[in-house]
């Protein structure tokens, strides 16, 4: 009975983790975008983009922020984590 009950701690602590990353996520790239629609509009592209790479989620957003940092637009963040994965498993 402790095993499911531990199960079920470590479950609800793993769903508010992931609630709390997608809500820093969201503020940050709300700040770096100046605009929510584009922030989520982005967050989803880096969903679809861990989707089919061998990163998490977290992973490629913090690449994303360091692009955007940079100067990179919105547009182009996706394309060149694409072209960096290609030319780093290249290699």
């Amino acid at each position: 009975m402790f095993f499911a009950v531990d199960k079920i701690v470590e479950f609800t602590r793993g769903l508010f983790n992931l609630t709390s990353q997608t809500q820093k996520l969201n503020t940050a790239f709300t700040q770096l975008l100046g605009s929510e629609e584009k922030a989520l509009d982005l967050l989803s592209q880096i969903d679809d983009f861990a989707a089919r790479t061998p990163f998490n989620r977290l992973q490629v957003a913090e690449s994303a922020q360091r692009l955007l940092a940079f100067g990179f637009a919105a547009e182009q963040v996706i394309p060149s984590l694409n072209a960096i994965g290609e030319a780093v498993s290249s290699v």
